[in-house]
């Protein structure tokens, strides 16, 4: 099970700060409500940046969920342009889930918009035995801040359930898995970031 922390992103804290820093001034002129509002959107900040931390599964090739939420479907196996195999795992994000967005394996950063066999967009890691994942976030058309934002760059390493970004307003996931695995859930399974294997990466 997953150990919870009352921890938050460091990215959180310099606009949280700036909002205490005017609730303040707001008392002097003083306008009470507007110091109100202030907090509101601090307290807010604090709920989506939080980094709860999670114990990360000691199963060898375990591809983990990136988000919290449940499982929508499972497309097992979909086939690429050039004969790749590719399972598919739908994830419906909780609408109060934390904004961090955790690696599913321990690999390298091959891209942020996939391979030209296989999705045409989401963030590409490849794992040490050449296996493929891909996480793709997705959401209604949304203003350009409020798109998912990653922190990461191409060729570099990824722990397994590391945070690497921010999925902001996208309400699913979508995990693509290539080559043969163990599946670990199905539809309707409710799953946490960092902590849940979606499945387990078959090598012989």
């Amino acid at each position: 099970m997953a150990r919870e922390a009352s921890l938050v992103a460091g990215e959180a804290w310099l606009p949280v700060g700036v909002l205490l820093l005017l609730s303040a001034l707001a008392l002097l002129w003083p306008l009470p409500w507007l110091s109100l509002l202030g907090l509101l959107m601090a307290v807010g900040l604090l709920i989506l940046f939080r980094d709860p931390v999670r114990r990360i599964p000691s199963t060898p090739l375990a591809v983990v969920s990136p988000v919290d939420g449940e499982v929508l479907a499972v497309e097992q196996p979909e086939e690429g342009a050039s004969g790749e195999r590719w399972t598919v795992i739908h994830l419906r994000i909780s609408r109060l889930a934390a904004w961090s967005i955790r690696a599913p394996v321990e690999g390298k950063v091959m891209g942020l918009r996939g391979k030209k066999q296989g999705p045409e967009r989401g963030l590409w890691l490849r794992t040490d035995e050449n296996d493929d994942i891909i996480t793709e976030l997705e959401g209604r058309s949304r203003p350009h801040w409020c798109r998912p934002i990653a922190f990461i760059r191409p060729g570099e390493r990824l722990g397994q359930g590391q945070r690497f970004g921010y999925r902001r307003l996208a309400r699913e996931a979508r995990v693509h898995i290539q080559g043969n695995l163990n599946l670990k859930v199905a539809a309707g399974d409710r799953v946490r970031a960092g902590t849940d294997m979606l499945a387990v990466l078959i090598h012989d």
